[in-house]
């Protein structure tokens, strides 16, 4: 019984001194609103978590699309940005509609989320997919409640 004791102690001591690494693909949110012209009102936030805790930056990118409601980001495994939604254009890191990433929302209010995206919370989710390091899944609603995926 104390064989078993102190064997079941040590696997616990080094279980637990052996550094956990995780996959970082969300490491970084990007949130709120910009628009072209510069306006410290409007500020589009990127939140980067880390190993330290989190760190924001707040800015306008100076980009017309607006993160009001849906809102999704994927990281690569070390943590860096890699692209993100708000439910109706897709937007790399540099915070550019990617190609073909445009019209997402392709609803009855298509046309009414082109500013600020589409109008749901929780309203799309970015998943790497499984058996490929450089595919994502992204699963989105509509407004009117209209499943769509893609893969990118």
């Amino acid at each position: 019984m104390k064989f078993l004791s102190y064997t079941l102690l040590i696997k616990l001591l080094l279980v637990s001194s052996i550094e956990v690494r995780s996959q970082k693909e969300d490491f970084t949110w990007m949130l709120g609103r910009s628009g072209i012209e510069s306006d410290s009102n409007f500020c589009r936030i990127q939140w980067t978590f880390n190993a330290q805790g989190y760190y924001h930056e707040q800015r306008a990118y100076k980009v017309d699309y607006r993160m009001d409601y849906t809102n999704a980001s994927i990281s690569d495994n070390l943590g860096n940005l890699l692209f993100y939604t708000n439910g109706h254009s897709i937007f790399n890191k540099a915070h550019q509609v990617m190609q073909n990433g445009d019209g997402l929302e392709a609803g009855v209010f298509a046309n009414s989320a082109k500013e600020s995206g589409a109008k749901l919370l929780g309203g799309a989710l970015i998943l790497p997919w499984p058996e490929n390091q450089n595919l994502y899944l992204i699963l989105h609603v509509t407004t009117d409640g209209m499943p769509f995926f893609g893969i990118l």
